[in-house]
C-alpha cells in the first residue's frame, strides 16, 4: 500500500513539474495566454510559486484581463504560506490602493512579514510608513533605522527620505551636511531628485560644508557598494 501511495505521489509531482516547465516555455515564447492557463492550473493545486506568477499576471494584465482583486487573492494565497515576494507585492497594493481599497494597516502588516524574512525593499517601505505615520504610530527613530539598514543593503529608495529627515530635522537634529550627503549619495546612484536637491541646497550651504558632505558621501558609497542585480525569478522563489 505504501509503495502504491509513493508511486502515485511521484506521478503527481512529476506531472506538476512538467506543467510548470510548460508554463515557463510559453512565457519565454511570450504566449502569455497559454502560460497563464498552465500557471493557474498549478496555482489552484497549491503551487506557491505559480500563485505568485498568476497574481503578477493578473496585476499586469498579461494573458488575462487586468484584475487587481484577483491579483490580491492569489498574492494572499502565497503570502499566507510565507512567500516573501508575494507579501511585499501584496503590501504595495494595499499601500497604493491600486484597484482595491487603500489600507495602510494591511500594508504595514505584510511589509513587516516580508521584512522579517530579509526583504530590504519591504523594510524600506515599512520605514516610510513609520516616517509618515500611515497605518502605524509615527516613529522617526524606527523609520531612520529601517531606512539606513535598507540603504546599506543596496536599496536606493531610502536615500532621499534620509536626506529629507536631516533637512527637516525629523527625529534628528537638523543637519544640512548630512542632508546634502544623502542627496549626494542618491545622485551618485542615479537619482535625478538627489541631483536637484543638491543644487537647491547650494543656496543655503557653504562650499566648505558641501566638501564635507561630498567626502561623507564618497566614504559611504565606497563602504556600501551597489549589490549585483539577481535574476528576478530566482529572487522570487
Amino acid at each position: 500500500m505504501r509503495i502504491l501511495l509513493s508511486l502515485l505521489l511521484m506521478v503527481i509531482t512529476s506531472s506538476a513539474h512538467a506543467d510548470m516547465v510548460t508554463a515557463r516555455e510559453f512565457m519565454m515564447k511570450k504566449d502569455y495566454e497559454a502560460a497563464f492557463k498552465e500557471y493557474k492550473t498549478e496555482a489552484q493545486r497549491g503551487n506557491i510559486f505559480a500563485q505568485y506568477i498568476v497574481a503578477q499576471m493578473y496585476a499586469r494584465g498579461e494573458g488575462v484581463k487586468r484584475d487587481m482583486r484577483e491579483a490580491v487573492n492569489y498574492y494572499s494565497l502565497a503570502a499566507n504560506t510565507g512567500h516573501m515576494k508575494s507579501q511585499n507585492n501584496l503590501a504595495n497594493i494595499y499601500m497604493t490602493g491600486h484597484g482595491i481599497v487603500q489600507n495602510f494597516s494591511e500594508a504595514a502588516y505584510w511589509f513587516k512579514k516580508s521584512a522579517e524574512q530579509g526583504n530590504m525593499l519591504s523594510l524600506a517601505s515599512l520605514g516610510e510608513l513609520y516616517h509618515r505615520g500611515y497605518g502605524v504610530d509615527q516613529d522617526y527613530k524606527l523609520a531612520r533605522e529601517y531606512y539606513e539598514r535598507a540603504a546599506e543593503a543596496g536599496i536606493k529608495k531610502p536615500y532621499i527620505n534620509l536626506g529629507t529627515m536631516y533637512f527637516n530635522g525629523e527625529g534628528v537634529p537638523k543637519d544640512y551636511i548630512m542632508a546634502y550627503m544623502w542627496f549626494d549619495v542618491a545622485d551618485r546612484r542615479g537619482s535625478l531628485e538627489g541631483n536637484v536637491n543638491k543644487f537647491d541646497m547650494r543656496t543655503i550651504i557653504s562650499e566648505d560644508d558641501v566638501a564635507k558632505a561630498e567626502a561623507l558621501a564618497e566614504a559611504w558609497v565606497t563602504k556600501f557598494p551597489e549589490p549585483p542585480k539577481d535574476d528576478e525569478e530566482n529572487k522570487a522563489k
